[in-house]
């Protein structure tokens, strides 16, 4: 007798797309503002093209995907619907081109904090990332140990004393 063995063929997996985001970065804001700007890469080292389709944050009512772009010398700003990132390449969210725009700022965004954010792609699905704030350009950015040697600003104090009368010596 003939043993006959027919194996059925499984549909195919959908294809895991493994994007990285990395370098995210936002702007502190000024008390009251209503907006930031986010800042990131977005690499996908795969063979299948993805795309974003939403970002969020707790931190604003709203995240939207914008584009800056010169149209008869003056510089526009717009929301998209997605963005899509290339098989094997990157998209750049940099200031003055692509990037995310919280609009309705929850509170003011600190420099040194860091702020939540989640992207949704549609291969990829939820990624998890958070920007770090910097400060604003031209504000006195520099830590104290850029100015001073280690352990000098410390040890420094805080010149609250300048100008004080001077207490009499102890006995």
């Amino acid at each position: 007798s003939t043993v006959l063995s027919v194996t059925a063929m499984e549909p195919p997996e959908p294809v895991a797309v493994e994007l990285g985001v990395t370098q995210g970065w936002s702007r502190a804001t000024p008390a009251g503002a209503q907006a930031a700007g986010g800042f990131m890469v977005i690499e996908n080292p795969t063979l299948v093209a993805d795309r974003l389709t939403a970002a969020s944050s707790p931190r604003a009512a709203s995240v939207e995907i914008h584009e800056m772009a010169d149209v008869n010398g003056v510089m526009t700003m717009r929301p998209i619907q997605n963005l899509d990132i290339p098989a094997t390449g990157q998209v750049s969210l940099q200031p003055g081109g692509l990037h995310l725009m919280f609009m309705g700022v929850t509170a003011p965004f600190v420099a040194g904090e860091t702020v939540p954010v989640t992207l949704t792609f549609q291969n990829a699905g939820v990624i998890e990332t958070a920007l770090e704030v910097r400060p604003l350009e031209g504000a006195a950015a520099a830590p104290a140990t850029a100015t001073a040697p280690a352990g000098e600003a410390a040890a420094h104090g805080d010149h609250s004393d300048h100008g004080a009368p001077s207490a009499p010596p102890a006995n």
